[in-house]
This record gives C-alpha cells, sequence and structure tokens, in this order.
C-alpha cells in the first residue's frame, strides 16, 4: 500500500457547503461572516484547495478540526472512510452544475436524513 499526505478538498468543500446550509445563509453571507473574499469562497465549494488564511478562517467560521482535512491517501484503493462517505456525497451533488440549487439542497436533506436514520439502527 502506497500512501501520501493530502489535503482532501472535496471533504472541505463539502463540510463547508454543509455547515452554510445548517446556518441558513447566502454564499455571499457566508463569506463576509468568515472573513473570506466571496469569489474565493465560491472557488472553495466548487472544490478548489484554499489558501491557507482562507483554510483557517473557514474551519474557525465553521468550527470545524482542520487535522480532519489532513491525512494520508491510500494511492492503490481511494476509497473514503465511512465516516466520510456522506460529506462526499453532499459535496457531489452541491457541485452538480446540472441540478438547480434548490433541487441540491433538497436531495442533501433528503439523503442527510436516511443516511442518520440508517446509521442510528
Amino acid at each position: 500500500m502506497h500512501t501520501l499526505a493530502s489535503f482532501d478538498r472535496v471533504l472541505f468543500s463539502a463540510a463547508i457547503a454543509t455547515h452554510m446550509q445548517q446556518q441558513d445563509v447566502s454564499m455571499r453571507e457566508a463569506a463576509r461572516e468568515s472573513g473570506v473574499s466571496a469569489s474565493t469562497f465560491s472557488r472553495i465549494i466548487a472544490g478548489k484547495e484554499p489558501d491557507m488564511d482562507s483554510f483557517a478562517r473557514l474551519c474557525d467560521w465553521a468550527s470545524l478540526d482542520a487535522n480532519a482535512f489532513l491525512g494520508r491517501v491510500d494511492t492503490e484503493r481511494h476509497i473514503p472512510e465511512k465516516a466520510r462517505i456522506l460529506s462526499y456525497v453532499c459535496a457531489a451533488i452541491s457541485i452538480d452544475e446540472t441540478l438547480p440549487p434548490a433541487m441540491q439542497q433538497a436531495l442533501m436533506q433528503i439523503i442527510q436524513l436516511v443516511y442518520r436514520t440508517v446509521a442510528s439502527h
């Protein structure tokens, strides 16, 4: 097995998008609250890697542990840990340009509800 240190930008993007949805704020409001420019916030939500300052500000804004996004990747398998699967699914939905934003939010809410229900049993 080969491992590399990595930054999980998909998981980070999903975590930021999920926090924004939970706070019921627009992207512009979230950018203002976090101290990150709206264009930088938009790029991060789209899955781009943030600069260190933006990463720190967004982790602080969303009360996220920065270490959760820094880790090792299995270069032979690329299989996310079970705890991250929901975030990967939500990230994929949130960057799907074929879905209107209202549909993206509805799908994420349905999937989160079903996932939590199934996981609790």
